[in-house]
């Protein structure tokens, strides 16, 4: 099953706040969501109390939601650390 990534505009403004090197990490860890958006391993976590989940990247997680009914994965947000969300 293939999804289509579609950002917010507020994950579009964080991404532009990284660096290029860490954010062509991101964009690939990104990319690989279109085929399979729940990752394995212990970078990837569902959120409690949500339908949303984070995939950490390096020192940056980026949070998403999968949209089933549109064949999308959301893009909420992208942070360092653990800082704001």
């Amino acid at each position: 099953m293939n999804f289509n990534i579609v950002f917010r505009p507020r994950a579009h403004k964080h991404l532009r706040k990284i660096p290029l090197s860490f954010s062509q990490n991101i964009l690939s860890a990104i990319e690989k969501f279109e085929k399979e958006p729940f990752p394995a391993g212990k970078k990837f976590k569902k959120l409690r109390g949500c339908d949303e989940y984070r995939l950490r990247v390096g020192d940056y997680h980026i949070f998403y939601i999968v949209d089933f009914e549109q064949k999308e994965i959301i893009i909420r947000g992208i942070f360092h650390g653990h800082s704001g969300y």
